[in-house]
């Protein structure tokens, strides 16, 4: 497709923006795909920001992706905002998006961590953990105590692990004991209560 061709011809940038919106994954894709071609500049950022605000779910992965594919830094501190307010279902793109876009390990990022480990879905804890593994070095002792409420809270709070057979839930906690593994490594107690765990994922951690 020519998209010179395509930007001369002025199209709908508005409700190009709607499809951000719509229903079908395909849609927002393609929209996506078509904002990132015709816009730029301030026009693109206000979409991004738009998207952050208001979106659930694929319009939170298409705002990400736009803002991934522009290296927009700038719209860091609106999701920062969004993951301080709101941790319904996509949040976790935003989350993801974050170690895209070259942000450091400050108090603010460890506050917005924790949140989305105690008050979040599932997926932004999930998200949260890769972000924590991302940064885990042998001095992030105030991360570590982050892991370490994370997870107390998801050994609660995860969906039980089947035992005679069926679908295995999504649970952080494997990762969040990665992440607790490289800055401090586990003690002998420790391992012991990997190896004897109800899940065959966090089990393997106390094996290695």
């Amino acid at each position: 497709m020519d998209w010179r061709e395509v930007k001369r011809s002025r199209p709908d940038v508005v409700k190009i923006e709607a499809a951000l919106y719509h229903d079908s994954e395909w849609v927002i894709k393609l929209a996506v795909d078509i904002l990132d071609r015709i816009t730029d500049g301030k026009a693109k950022q206000a979409i991004i920001l738009r998207a952050i605000e208001r979106g659930e779910q694929q319009t939170l992965w298409a705002a990400a992706s736009l803002a991934i594919a522009r290296g927009n830094s700038d719209v860091i501190g609106a999701i920062y905002e969004r993951l301080g307010q709101s941790h319904s279902l996509g949040c976790e793109y935003l989350i993801w998006a974050i170690l895209e876009l070259g942000v450091s390990l400050d108090e603010q990022l460890l506050l917005i961590l924790e949140m989305c480990f105690l008050r979040g879905t599932v997926q932004t804890a999930i998200a949260a953990a890769d972000v924590a593994l991302q940064f885990a070095t042998p001095e992030q002792m105030e991360l570590f105590l982050i892991l370490e409420r994370a997870a107390e809270y998801w050994k609660i709070n995860e969906d039980p692990y089947p035992t005679h057979g069926g679908i295995i839930p999504n649970s952080p906690r494997d990762k969040i004991a990665k992440a607790s593994a490289v800055i401090s490594p586990p003690d002998y107690n420790r391992l012991k209560l990997y190896v004897s765990d109800s899940r065959s994922d966090v089990r393997e951690i106390g094996t290695k």
